[in-house]
């Protein structure tokens, strides 16, 4: 499968829907392609210009003592909430999906909507969200490697949202899928942002505790780094192991409360796949 057909599987959307879709609709088909990937063409744009301003998320270090500093969750939840209408779009467009009360002589009318109809909904729809998550952050002077941390930090680690929670899977009588995100071999699956996950969080722990400087391993700072160092060693010996999901630190636990409320309000299930970035070997085309 090539990254472009995983692209479109990751969004719920099997092979066979868009084959079938294809034979019905060859020149609409085309026109779909166009209008749909514009949207993945505007979040490349913006997601170059992020990274070219403020580096790419690898280059991002976590203050060694653990401390969240308050101004900056203040402009992540900024972030958060200045991209909720392009969010609710997302949503929407999910919202759109066939349910399973789809009868049996419109099942084939059902995969080619779905294919051509919300398909294309959904891919704009996303794309629209990143690229307007990104303007945000270049807006506010965050870069995607802070925003990463912060947004695992406080929906993964301490709500307890998982990293590949995604909006529920439903099956058509006839067992067409018409969920989204659940292809196995797609770039947004469950497996594919676990694995992106472990790589970024293990990568930041990693980087924050070998940026701790000799002096401060004995004292006060010895007891974090030590608790430091446990969850990079469950992370490395379980996959599936999320930072702090015992519980933060008290010190970023009391750095967060005062957000609660509003982190809470923007949390969505249905952008939650698409909130880490691919990596170089992952992108479609010349998403970078």
């Amino acid at each position: 499968m090539t990254t472009g057909q995983k692209w479109l599987t990751g969004c719920g959307i099997g092979c066979g829907v868009l084959l079938l879709a294809g034979i019905g609709a060859c020149v609409v088909g085309g026109l779909f392609m166009k209008h749909t990937f514009r949207g993945i063409e505007k979040a490349a744009e913006s997601h170059d210009a992020l990274v070219g301003e403020l580096g790419p998320v690898d280059d991002y270090v976590p203050a060694a003592d653990g401390v969240l500093a308050s101004p900056r969750v203040e402009l992540f939840v900024q972030v958060r909430e200045a991209t909720e209408g392009a969010r609710r779009e997302v949503e929407t467009a999910v919202d759109r999906l066939p349910t399973p009360e789809f009868s049996e002589e419109k099942a084939v009318i059902g995969r080619i909507r779905v294919g051509l109809d919300v398909l294309g909904d959904l891919i704009d729809a996303i794309g629209t969200y990143v690229e307007a998550r990104n303007h945000a952050l270049i807006d506010r002077g965050m870069g995607l490697g802070e925003y990463v941390y912060l947004y695992t930090l406080t929906y993964h680690s301490w709500l307890g949202h998982s990293p590949g929670e995604a909006p529920e899977v439903r099956e058509g009588p006839d067992g067409v899928r018409v969920g989204v995100f659940d292809d196995n071999d797609a770039l947004f699956s469950e497996e594919a942002v676990r694995r992106r996950y472990r790589r970024y969080v293990l990568g930041m722990a990693r980087a924050q505790i070998g940026s701790t400087a000799p002096e401060a391993e004995a004292g006060e700072g010895e007891a974090g780094r030590a608790r430091l160092q446990r969850e990079i060693q469950r992370l490395e010996m379980d996959p599936g192991h999320v930072l702090w999901q015992d519980g933060l630190p008290e010190e970023m636990e009391v750095a967060l409360e005062p957000f609660r409320p509003r982190l809470e309000a923007t949390w969505s299930a249905s952008t939650n796949r698409v909130e880490l970035p691919l990596a170089e070997h992952e992108t479609p085309w010349e998403w970078r």
